[in-house]
């Protein structure tokens, strides 16, 4: 019995000796042919000057066709290769293999072909020795690897892969990992045999457009995209050592920075260049350390456009960025597993790596979330219209350096419909409905406050204000009615300031007297106008809005809506200071209606002064003479009684008298409140008192940090919305312009940051003011 085990034991040595013995001779005679390979028989003739297409199908030819075509014929047992070159296969070569004609070339097709950086043959090498399934039974892909070689995987998978080659690399259903098998090929031939032979550059044409076309068929899937644009970058690398011109990028973004960029980007900080715009782009959108948001990605034309637009504001020719000391070492992680793994890629001269530097990268971050929350509004309305991209609704919504006419011909054509009503006078009145025709509401028979301040920001766009401005007013305009028109400065304002607001107000009440008689004198409109001109603290854009503004007023009856409101938040001071320049504007022309008294009566009534001081105070206005007071409608007028120790005097007639806007101002801005307390003051029902915004923290104060995973900019808007809970539209166009903010994105935005923690809007807008749910707000800080 223990001599019966001894034999096995001994049986079983034996075996394990003899196996080690034939795998350590397979290696040695693998790597005897790489070093001495054998050559492959074949026969050829010149290729047609049409080339390869690679739509061909792979049917039967004449012989006569076949004469025109350069034939790779590889025979099995023939004597073996030589050279590395003997089993590749040139662009437009059609090989034959089983029967099969591979069209196109790119290929590697011989015997004892060793792997390009390791032990084992090359795993794209097609040996015609070993057995192929021609039956189509392996379409799928079952019998192969995750890294899968020729050689080893199942002759049904051969034959799959061969009916691919041979139909052109074209099929959409083709398994990913022939693609890939084929695509070792590829990189073993530019990255080994290239580079150590040092040309082949005529080449790299063709395998660079193989793989441009096999991208535009296989990209879709991910892993597929990443190593060909990753070689497509590679590629580019070893052609651009002696140029700074941008090289090619291909779309989509990876964990890494294209090697290209990098290297390009290096070599312009080391020669002392400024990094371009386009250079600049680049880095933004290839950089996976930046992150793009939505609007961003979802428009990528209008995002490049507006970056372009930051980035030379503030760096003009481009950034300079001092060279650093940290090297760059290209290197490149082949999908083929003949490499091994990573592999450098050899370089002319050593390029340092700016993108370690945090400087620079922050500074472009920084740019690209301005352009992302300039384009915010204009993503969301296409996230619920993506039909809409060019109407005017979309369109107002754009930051004005993107919203050009020549990109958008519904701006053009909205420019070109009210140009003519410009020939004859800076202020036309324009009827609602020619606007309307180029731009869509949801009613024909009013305007809701949303449209309308879209309809003042799409005119905007092409360099027109509008009189009433929603914005700026409150009010909206009537689609059976008239608005001025004017032409916008550069930089105008698009939100009213304390100013602005102020003397509005004046000139709203101002009208109602004037226009009470339905006759408007000259005087008192000059007398409006010499307020609007002479004051100082208006600049020239708000100037002329105003004047916009006073146009329409006299032209439509608004009434007194809306004004009990803000006229209940006015000190006594500025109620004084009001009635004292109603009574100047009233008595411009010399002469008082008696419908503008009862107008002045009604005001002062709402002024809460005393009626009884409005004839004394017409009366101290005359400088020539007494102010008469006429009939509605007549000419005929009397003089207003004087004081009785004034009536032996000989009487003067009243004029015009220069107004002192700067002594209104003065009384109208004693209380930060002069900033609420006129917004909505058009509107076309009372509406109750709007508190005043408490002033809010800048983005780096500590008020400014995040709040519900929102960033500064809108965390400290969120923070400013606290103090108090109902808001204006310019009170809160305010706040969010102080945060380089547009209102209508900022607010979607914190109300998804309120749906995604407390399923429910923080704060919602109700008829012609905002409100915001405290409870909401509570849990978001919280």
């Amino acid at each position: 019995m223990a001599t019966f085990v001894s034999l096995i034991v001994l049986i079983l040595i034996v075996g394990i000796v003899t196996a080690r013995w034939r795998a350590r001779r397979t290696a040695l005679r693998t790597q005897f042919n790489s070093r001495h390979p054998r050559s492959v028989i074949r026969s050829s003739t010149k290729l047609s000057e049409s080339g390869f297409d690679p739509t061909r199908k792979n049917t039967p030819t004449s012989k006569e066709s076949q004469s025109r075509r350069t034939i790779h014929q590889t025979q099995v047992g023939g004597p073996e290769p030589r050279t590395v070159d003997d089993c590749w296969v040139p662009a437009g070569v059609t090989t034959r293999i089983h029967d099969l004609e591979i069209p196109g070339g790119l290929i590697y097709v011989g015997r004892g072909l060793a792997a390009a950086r390791r032990y084992g043959e090359e795993p794209a090498l097609i040996d015609p020795k070993r057995r192929a399934d021609l039956s189509l039974s392996d379409h799928a892909g079952t019998g192969m690897d995750y890294w899968p070689s020729y050689a080893s995987i199942p002759p049904k998978s051969r034959g799959a892969y061969l009916h691919w080659l041979a139909d052109g690399r074209r099929a959409s259903d083709a398994y990913i990992g022939y693609v890939f098998l084929f695509f070792y090929g590829l990189e073993r031939r530019v990255l080994s045999d290239h580079i150590d032979t040092g040309g082949y550059d005529d080449e790299h044409g063709a395998i660079r457009d193989e793989v441009e076309r096999l991208l535009s068929i296989y990209g879709t899937n991910g892993s597929f995209r990443f190593y060909a644009t990753q070689f497509l970058s590679t590629m580019e690398l070893l052609g651009m050592w002696s140029t700074d011109q941008l090289p090619r990028l291909y779309e989509g973004r990876s964990y890494e920075m294209p090697l290209q960029l990098k290297v390009g980007l290096g070599r312009l900080v080391q020669a002392h260049k400024p990094i371009s715009t386009e250079w600049a782009l680049a880095w933004v959108t290839h950089d996976p350390e930046i992150s793009l948001r939505t609007p961003a990605q979802r428009c990528p034309k209008l995002f490049a456009s507006l970056f372009r637009h930051l980035y030379a504001a503030r760096f003009g020719d481009g950034m300079i960025i001092k060279p650093n000391k940290t090297m760059l070492t290209p290197t490149y992680r082949p999908a083929s597993p003949g490499f091994g793994g990573l592999i450098t890629i050899p370089t002319a001269n050593k390029i340092i790596d700016v993108t370690v530097l945090k400087r620079p990268r922050n500074a472009l971050t920084e740019i690209a979330n301005e352009a992302m929350n300039q384009l915010d509004a204009y993503s969301r309305h296409l996230g619920r219209n993506d039909d809409s991209r060019t109407s005017l609704q979309a369109i107002a919504l754009l930051p004005g350096a993107v919203a050009t006419e020549d990109a958008f011909p519904a701006l053009a054509a909205l420019n070109a419909a009210v140009k003519p009503y410009f020939a004859a006078t800076d202020f036309p009145a324009v009827p609602v409905r020619l606007l309307l025709e180029h731009f869509d509401t949801e009613s024909e028979e009013k305007l809701a406050k949303k449209e309308a301040i879209l309809l003042a920001q799409a005119l905007e766009k092409a360099g027109i204000g509008l009189s009433p401005d929603a914005r700026f007013s409150g009010v909206k305009p009537k689609p059976t009615d008239d608005v001025v028109l004017f032409r916008l400065s550069e930089n105008a304002p698009t939100t009213p300031s304390p100013t602005y607001q102020a003397t509005a107000l004046l000139i709203r009440l101002a009208s109602m007297v004037s226009i009470a008689d339905g006759d408007i004198a000259p005087d008192e409109r000059r007398a409006m106008d010499t307020l609007i001109d002479s004051h100082e603290v208006l600049n020239d854009a708000e100037r002329t809005r105003l004047h916009a503004y006073k146009n329409w007023l006299l032209t439509h009856e608004e009434g007194s809506a809306g004004l009990k409101a803000q006229l209940d938040a006015l000190s006594t001071a500025q109620i004084q200071t009001l009635g004292e320049h109603l009574i100047t504007i009233a008595a411009a022309d010399g002469r008082i209606d008696r419908d503008e008294i009862k107008m002045l009566e009604k005001l002062y009534k709402k002024l809460g002064l005393d009626a009884a001081q409005i004839l004394p105070a017409l009366h101290s206005r005359a400088t020539s003479g007494p102010v008469s007071v006429r009939e509605a409608k007549e000419e005929k007028g009397f003089a207003i009684p004087q004081p009785r120790e004034k009536r032996d005097e000989q009487p003067i007639r009243a004029t015009a008298q220069e107004l002192d806007p700067a002594a209104l101002e003065k009384k109208l801005a004693d209380t930060e409140r002069v900033s609420a307390l006129l917004s909505g003051i058009f509107a076309e029902a009372e509406e109750d008192a709007i508190p005043r915004a408490a002033p809010h923290s800048a983005p780096n104060s500590p008020a400014a940090e995040t709040i519900a995973n929102l960033d500064s900019a809108h965390s400290a808007m969120l923070s400013a919305l606290g103090t108090q809970d109902a808001w204006g539209r310019s009170e809160l166009e305010t706040l969010a312009q102080a945060q380089g903010l547009l209102l209508d994105g900022a607010l979607d935005t914190i109300n998804e940051a309120a749906f995604e923690q407390c399923d429910a809007p923080c704060i919602e807008e109700d008829d012609d003011s905002y409100k915001l749910d405290r409870e909401i707000y509570e849990e978001l800080l919280a």
